[in-house]
């Protein structure tokens, strides 16, 4: 089996997140990021703060102005139908360079929602969906969109539905230029993410989450190869951890290598997946230069 580290790596989904990252200071999850990077060879890391409402992005911010090394890609989180495109310019401002939504109050294809969009494509900012079920539903979002704080399975099923990867594709339709990425390849909606991929240029999904999700794209991999649609799909799925603590950090990066060799997934796909995808998106050009050709006598 192939080192991780010997692979560059772009996480394209992280967070600073809610749980026992609290307990370090914003240096301390700096300096033990930049250790499990080092360790895992990860060139950059996208990363969002959902889960603190309006001070999840201040949080970010300071973890940006820390990051001396360039390792960290801000993305900034917006609460669709709450937020517009005046805070959307402020994060581009503030160094943010990609944008992450979950919980929409109508369906991600709202046209009220439209010019938000437009905004993000005139600044070049992908934007990162969540899509499929929810665990978690903030306190914010159950009064503005319920009128109520209690949870329960209609109100999931509900916000479920806003979410649902059918929804990216109208907006890639309607924003030809505007790069939309899916997160968790859909989780219980894997075949209509696909087909979202297959129809529109400009959509990609990536492959966070628990084991299952990532399997199931290994699995998307092998029935497709030799066909026509692989290129294509080979070239839309992003590597990422959806990690929201230091410790799933440090584990969840072995985890896609073990299982792109139980698939037989070939190097080019690996490299594809876990960086090369990603880079292109991004627009890194640079270090996309600085490590062509990484790995090739492995």
């Amino acid at each position: 089996m192939k080192a991780f580290a010997q692979t560059k790596v772009i996480d394209i989904h992280s967070h600073w997140g809610e749980r026992e990252d609290e307990h370090h200071t914003i240096p301390e999850f700096l300096e033990r990021l930049y250790e499990i990077a080092d360790r895992n060879n990860v060139a950059k890391i996208c990363i969002s703060d959902p889960y603190h409402n309006g001070e999840g992005n201040e949080r970010v911010k300071k973890l940006l102005d820390l990051d001396k090394r360039g390792l960290l890609i801000g993305f900034a989180f917006l609460r669709l139908g709450i937020d517009g495109e005046q805070q959307l310019r402020e994060a581009y401002s503030e160094g943010f360079r990609g944008m992450k939504v979950v919980w929409p109050i109508e369906d991600y294809s709202h046209p009220d929602y439209y010019p938000l969009y437009r905004e993000a494509a005139e600044l070049g900012m992908p934007i990162l969906f969540h899509t499929g079920s929810v665990r978690e539903i903030p306190r914010w979002y159950l009064i503005e969109r319920y009128g109520t704080t209690a949870i329960s399975d209609h109100i999931r099923e509900d916000v479920s539905g806003k979410m649902r990867p059918i929804h990216i594709g109208e907006i890639a339709a309607r924003f030809p230029t505007l790069k939309l990425i899916g997160a968790h390849l859909g989780v219980e909606h894997t075949g209509e993410a696909v087909e979202q991929i297959l129809s529109h240029e400009n959509v990609y999904f990536d492959i966070t989450g628990d084991e299952e999700i990532q399997r199931n794209a290994m699995e998307i991999l092998a029935f497709y190869k030799g066909s026509s649609e692989y290129a294509r799909l080979s070239s839309r799925l992003l590597y990422g951890t959806d990690a929201t603590s230091l410790g799933e950090n440090g584990t969840k990066y072995s985890v896609i290598e073990r299982l792109f060799d139980e698939y037989g997934i070939d190097d080019r796909t690996r490299k594809m997946l876990l960086f090369e995808n990603s880079a292109g998106l991004l627009g890194l050009e640079k270090i996309s230069k600085e490590v062509e050709g990484y790995g090739s006598g492995s």
